[in-house]
């Protein structure tokens, strides 16, 4: 892994061809306006990584110097927006987070692996070079933004960089949601990054039942995986234990159970063994339970002929489920 100095590029030609080539090939969104960016950004951080000597990958990491008080409370309140902070702004603005622009941040702006490289641990190697640096320059926390997928956040996820926003609204161009990760690295960050942590798994349970109730499946276990100790684990009551067991004996009807099955859902989305294993009855109880989704609309994505049978593989899955439930 290298670092290479950014004003030095457009004296390299055939390395900046290179590179830029490794950023059009894997990444489909990649334009002309990029070049400029990789070339004219001040501050702008190239890390490569080569094998045998030849390039496999690159990471650009931009800088967010911290800014005084008083222009964070305006960052907070929407009212300012100072180029290039895109991290410290969605902290502030979109989590109300006001102490994130008076922090320091680095942010990954693209990671790039050549695809026939890809999964051999490239990514990780540069990530872990980006934090150490980060952490010996007494920087407070590094985070990402990206269109979010499974795969994409549970990479991200390994590297200790956790969900804290997610977009409303997919892109009209990659049809997915922005997302955006954090890391903490001083003590003053990691105090952030957990309060960011929470703040959004506490809007993310509302929020799947109404802007994002069509939400992928798979992407809500991996947007909560390595849920916060702190996050309540909607604790079930005897009563909601009561509730499910009389769902799962077929004497009671689904929509006198649906708070319980909500928190049984919520809980389980919590057990590290239950979403490792997904399976399409597992992806049906979310968009049941947390997604309030009508049950002919479950049935169909899950490949079931009818509501009725629905209902049979659920109460198969919670009652399979109960040793889980906390």
């Amino acid at each position: 892994i290298s670092k290479y100095p950014q004003q030095q590029l457009s004296e390299n030609p055939d390395l900046l061809r290179q590179l830029f080539g490794l950023l059009i090939t894997a990444h489909y969104r990649t334009r002309p306006s990029d070049l400029r960016y990789l070339l004219d950004t001040p501050g702008l951080k190239v890390y490569l990584a080569w094998y045998c000597g030849q390039l496999l990958g690159t990471a650009l990491v931009a800088e967010e110097a911290p800014e005084p008080a008083e222009l964070a409370q305006a960052i907070a309140r929407g009212r300012r927006r100072p180029p290039g902070h895109l991290l410290q702004q969605a902290l502030a603005n979109h989590l109300g987070l006001t102490t994130a622009p008076t922090l320091s941040c680095r942010r990954i702006v693209r990671i790039a692996i050549n695809p026939l490289c890809q999964g051999r641990g490239f990514g990780s190697t540069l990530l872990r070079r980006i934090r150490t640096e980060a952490q010996i320059a007494g920087i407070d926390l590094i985070g990402s933004s990206f269109s979010a997928s499974a795969d994409m956040l549970r990479f991200w996820n390994q590297q200790g960089l956790h969900p804290v926003r997610l977009g409303l609204r997919r892109n009209a161009a990659s049809g997915q949601h922005s997302s955006l990760v954090v890391l903490g690295l001083s003590t003053a960050g990691r105090r952030l990054c957990r309060n960011a942590r929470l703040r959004f798994l506490d809007n993310f349970e509302c929020q799947l039942a109404g802007p994002l109730r069509t939400l992928e499946p798979d992407l809500v276990m991996a947007l909560i995986q390595e849920r916060h100790p702190d996050t309540s684990g909607k604790t079930l009551t005897s009563y909601d234990r009561e509730t499910l067991q009389a769902f799962c004996d077929g004497g009671r009807q689904l929509a006198q159970c649906l708070a319980s099955i909500h928190r049984a859902t919520w809980n389980l989305l919590g057990n590290r063994n239950w979403i490792s294993k997904p399976t399409p009855i597992r992806y049906a109880l979310i968009r049941l339970g947390l997604q309030f989704q009508d049950s002919h609309t479950v049935a169909t994505a899950t490949g079931l002929p009818n509501p009725s049978a629905l209902l049979d593989a659920l109460r198969e899955e919670l009652q399979s489920c109960f040793d889980l439930l906390q």
